[in-house]
């Protein structure tokens, strides 16, 4: 299996240049390396695909457009997150609720509960480790 050899690393001001040698425009150069030193540029490009052909932007494309995206794409991420936390929150309370009214409050130890019995030890070396780890904390 061979390699290919690494590219070699560019300054953030290169890294500009090189995106505009391929079309993109840059209204802001300094506001474009401030970006870049804080995403990367890998990232970044990551949200440029459907707005270039190969490595060729399509005529009119921006950096600020290829950042909104970037940024749309955070901040969705931050608010699916949060929602998803609050689903996970609820069904694991139910759960809990669940195997210790119709069972006892220690029933998550007993396998024969449980309906795959190889997930269920990483289940409880998993909370182990949790319990350890809040050992001289009140949550």
């Amino acid at each position: 299996m061979s390699c290919k050899p690494p590219k070699p690393a560019l300054s953030l001001a290169a890294q500009v240049e090189l995106l505009k040698s391929r079309g993109l425009i840059v209204n802001d150069t300094t506001k474009a390396i401030k970006i870049l030193s804080a995403v990367n540029y890998y990232r970044l490009s990551a949200y440029s695909l459907g707005l270039r052909k190969d490595d060729i932007f399509f005529e009119g494309t921006t950096f600020e457009q290829i950042y909104q995206l970037y940024e749309f794409d955070t901040k969705l991420r931050h608010v699916l997150v949060s929602a998803i936390e609050i689903i996970e929150i609820k069904f694991r309370t139910k759960i809990a609720y669940y195997l210790a009214m119709e069972h006892d409050p220690m029933s998550y130890l007993d396998t024969s509960l449980f309906k795959d019995k190889i997930r269920h030890e990483p289940l409880l070396q998993n909370l182990s480790v949790r319990k350890k780890g809040r050992k001289g904390r009140l949550s």
